[in-house]
């Protein structure tokens, strides 16, 4: 137990109890020097959930807390922590949604959510947080549309997105400048690669994750099967009458209609023909 003692220490600015097998804090402690500029909890043995006082120390700008067995809704208190550079989560089983205080903490750099339970969508107010250099959300529940503002974060190394419930398209706004890691592989994005980003995949000079599946067009168009290509100008050409081509399809071509079913230019998929009509293969 971390003890209530320690709240009497009035003119600390570091706290660093790393690696230990602490269980709880006492209320008492959290009468420590509001002037906290550094607070470090990581690896221990802490459960239940983070107190909404952790949201005392304005002048804070490092927050570990990462490898502890922590759960429950992340605390709209965080979003006092105006002059946090560093937040580190990550390993816990924090749950809910990232909600609109997040973008309040105007002077993030690197923060780390790895391996939690965090659902829901993110925040439209994302691009708001414009010194973000590294966002790390792999392995949670995250869905919805990615936001893109995020790719316009032009102090931007790493983003890991991996292993989420993203959907929609991928957004077509990336500064890739300095950028060194993308991941955002192990989604549900819609097939269709942005042709910056294709481009920027094909340079090779950042390290870009997508699922091939990705590398599409939408249902009734030919699929275009390579950044390479798509950085080349290749573009997604509707289907034509008759023929037809699935969401997420890994052909390369259009597949033509059966004898009894017709189809119209740029279709998802083949109808039948009414009773007493018919329609030879390929039928318009």
């Amino acid at each position: 137990v971390i003890p209530a003692l320690l709240g009497k220490l009035q003119y600390v600015t570091h706290v660093h109890l790393c690696c230990n097998f602490f269980t709880e804090i006492e209320e008492g402690f959290w009468d420590i020097n509001p002037e906290l500029e550094e607070f470090e909890l990581r690896v221990n043995e802490f459960s239940g959930t983070l107190p909404h006082q952790v949201g005392n120390f304005a002048r804070m700008n490092k927050f570990q807390i990462e490898n502890n067995y922590l759960t429950g809704q992340l605390p709209a208190t965080l979003a006092n922590l105006a002059e946090v550079k560093q937040l580190d989560l990550k390993n816990n089983q924090f749950g809910g949604s990232i909600g609109e205080w997040f973008c309040k903490i105007g002077k993030l750099k690197d923060v780390d959510m790895e391996n939690n339970q965090i659902s829901g969508t993110l925040p439209a107010c994302l691009h708001e947080l414009t010194n973000m250099e590294e966002l790390d959300l792999k392995r949670n529940k995250v869905s919805g549309t990615l936001p893109a503002g995020v790719g316009t974060w032009t102090s931007l190394l790493h983003l890991e997105l991996f292993t989420n419930q993203f959907t929609g398209p991928i957004p077509d706004v990336w500064v890739i400048a300095g950028m060194k890691r993308l991941y955002l592989d192990g989604n549900n994005f819609h097939p269709g690669v942005p042709a910056t980003l294709a481009a920027e995949i094909v340079r090779g000079a950042a390290d870009i994750r997508v699922d091939p599946e990705v590398y599409g067009c939408d249902a009734g168009g030919e699929r275009v099967p390579t950044p390479e290509e798509l950085a080349v100008g290749s573009e997604c050409v509707p289907c034509e009458a008759g023929n037809f081509a699935p969401l997420g399809s890994a052909l390369i071509e259009c597949l033509p209609c059966a004898a009894g079913s017709f189809s119209g230019a740029g279709a998802p998929d083949c109808v039948s023909c009414a009773f007493g009509t018919f329609a030879t293969e390929m039928g318009s």
